[in-house]
């Protein structure tokens, strides 16, 4: 990736990115395009998506889960044990169908002759094959993940067209298991990005983890513009269906799919 205009700091064990962004107190045209085209997404989004219940209804309190008896696959969860040469290779084998389905998708922005559908069935597969069963809340989770595949229209947006200018390099995602916070940045040139920040409330067992947005807000060209907070996502989840210590897959309350690997 390339450089920036202004400095980007190593932050926290899992090596994440903070931005540096000066505040300003004068609204300037770029930011008021970046903030009513952030707030037309997050709002088609969380009116389409989202039950009025979510942003009202407390968070779950974690000492009262019971562990999910089903995969989001609808599959039992897989007994084979970890460590277990006849796991490990199997887990090999699915991961191999899985990239070998991400081939000319584009991260997913590309359905190639039913690709997107080839790679939901190879990730329901690995789901089957999970070898961290309470990966809610494992430890493996933590770190900087990067964008590999989704289905998620919002980021494949920002990655085609950019930001006011600003070319998309990178989506990435760092997940602080022990602070229970999660980080996503979608990052651009010129020292621009869209940063979101939430509290995890994992579920004791099972993949689900509740969490809601603490901050939001648009970076551009390193002035900084907070996203109102009336928007903010409270008590979704999504579900970490598959997680080892270089890959994790995803499937979120809306539906959509997400793979990352450890950066």
């Amino acid at each position: 990736m390339g450089c920036c205009e202004a400095s980007r700091e190593e932050r926290g064990r899992g090596g994440g990115r903070s931005y540096r962004a000066r505040s300003t107190p004068l609204v300037v045209l770029p930011l008021v395009l970046v903030a009513a085209l952030w707030t037309k997404i997050a709002s088609a989004f969380i009116s389409s998506s989202l039950p009025s219940s979510f942003f009202f209804s407390p968070p779950p309190s974690s000492t009262c889960s019971t562990a999910p008896t089903m995969l989001l696959s609808g599959f039992p969860p897989f007994s084979t044990a970890t460590g277990s040469k006849k796991g490990l290779a199997q887990i090999k084998q699915l991961k191999k169908n899985l990239f070998d389905s991400l081939e000319g998708s584009d991260k997913g922005r590309v359905d190639k002759d039913g690709s997107k559908q080839r790679t939901i069935n190879a990730i329901l597969a690995l789901a089957e094959a999970n070898p961290t069963p309470n990966s809610a809340t494992s430890g493996l989770a933590s770190g900087t993940w990067d964008l590999v595949w989704t289905t998620e229209d919002e980021i494949h947006l920002f990655r085609k067209k950019g930001l006011l200018g600003c070319a998309c390099r990178a989506v990435l995602q760092t997940t602080e298991q022990s602070e229970r916070r999660l980080e996503n940045i979608i990052e651009f040139d010129q020292n621009s990005a869209l940063r979101i920040v939430s509290k995890l409330t994992p579920e004791a067992t099972g993949p689900r983890v509740y969490f809601t947005w603490e901050d939001a807000r648009v970076i551009y060209k390193g002035f900084s513009l907070p996203f109102p907070s009336f928007f903010f996502v409270r008590n979704a989840y999504y579900d970490n269906v598959y997680l080892d210590k270089e890959l994790r897959c995803v499937k979120d309350i809306r539906g959509n799919y997400l793979v990352v690997r450890r950066v």
